[in-house]
């Protein structure tokens, strides 16, 4: 089976080499989708008995179309190819660390923002930190979709690079 789970990450995310990292690393990334997808994921590359389906018998058991699988599949593949989850799996414990406290994030991927604060300011082409601190309050707020959670995480966020800028001067 464990060849299986790293057969899929060779697949999904075209590695060569999958270290055991990245292993454990796709299990807890998997969980992060819905119930319905996690259990298709598995179903899909026969991550649980070796056994991979294809697009009908995941229909039938489930009781929906083949082509319902596939979107359903599709979707979860994009979740998968969110940096964060996308960076978990393919760099293992070998990657650059998340929550680095040396680390000021000039890119929006490296740092550890939820994929709906991520997504909310990379439609608004905000790429870096530094253009987050262009920002005033009213236009951060003004981000569509971005939300009052979402809008704390980035305060946040922001504020940890600032105390750590100054730390370096």
């Amino acid at each position: 089976m464990v060849e299986n789970v790293k057969e899929a990450i060779k697949e999904i995310y075209g590695i060569e080499e999958v270290s055991e990292a990245s292993v454990a690393a796709f299990w807890s990334v998997l969980s992060d989708l819905s119930d319905r997808e996690e259990r298709i994921f598995r179903l899909y590359y026969g991550l649980d008995d070796g056994h991979r389906r294809d697009l009908l018998e995941i229909s039938k058991e489930f009781g929906v179309t083949r082509e319902r699988i596939r979107q359903i599949l599709s979707k979860g593949i994009k979740k998968l190819y969110h940096p964060t989850r996308m960076r978990r799996v393919t760099c293992g414990d070998s990657g650059v660390k998340v929550n680095d406290p040396n680390k000021i994030y000039d890119r929006l991927e490296d740092a550890d923002l939820s994929p709906r604060s991520y997504n909310c300011l990379k439609r608004a082409n905000i790429n870096t930190f530094n253009d987050i601190l262009n920002l005033s309050i009213k236009d951060l707020i003004a981000i569509k979709s971005l939300g009052k959670k979402n809008f704390q995480e980035t305060l946040a966020f922001v504020g940890e690079n600032i105390f750590r800028i100054k730390k370096d001067y």
